[in-house]
Parts: C-alpha cells; sequence; structure tokens
C-alpha cells in the first residue's frame, strides 16, 4: 500500500506585501517534501497529505522538520508558524 502523511500547518501573517520572499516547509529524512509561500492565506487549507511511501520504504524511521525560510530578504516580517498534530495513515492501492 501507500503511506500518507496528514499534517496541520498555519502561521499567523497574512500579507500579500512580501510575496514569494518566506515559506513554510515540511521536510522528511533530510527531503523537502511539501512547501508553500507563507504570505498565502490558508484559511480552509490547514491540512495537508503528503505521499511519503518512498520515503518511509527504506527505513523504520522518519524525521520529520518543519521551517519557516526566508529565501530573500525582508524586514519587519515576524511570523509565528506552526505544525502539529500529525499523523501518518497507511492506504491501500486500488
Amino acid at each position: 500500500g501507500r503511506l500518507l502523511l496528514d499534517a496541520f500547518i498555519n502561521d499567523t501573517k497574512y500579507d500579500t506585501t512580501y510575496t514569494r520572499y518566506r515559506y513554510l516547509q515540511l521536510w522528511a529524512n533530510d527531503q523537502l517534501i511539501w512547501e508553500e509561500d507563507a504570505s498565502a492565506a490558508r484559511s480552509g487549507q490547514e491540512w495537508i497529505t503528503v505521499d511519503i511511501t518512498a520515503l518511509a520504504a527504506p527505513t523504520a524511521t522518519l524525521a520529520l522538520r518543519f521551517r519557516l525560510e526566508d529565501k530573500r530578504a525582508v524586514g519587519c516580517y515576524g511570523t509565528a508558524a506552526f505544525l502539529g498534530p500529525v499523523r501518518l495513515r497507511a492506504v491501500a492501492r486500488p
């Protein structure tokens, strides 16, 4: 089957002034599995689902890391970002 990761991700900032400056990121075993511009509104889109079957298959553990990354320099742009809860879900292949 497949292994899906469901995660609740949100932040406190919605400001289109700095589009494409700061990104929310979710990493698994040192590989970027999800990324979104932090300036986008997340209302109604807080839950994400990522297929991590290929990442989880070769190992018994899965190291998750949540980051807020500035890809371009910006000033006066405070953001509180958070992750949780997270769930792993096995799904049978059709």
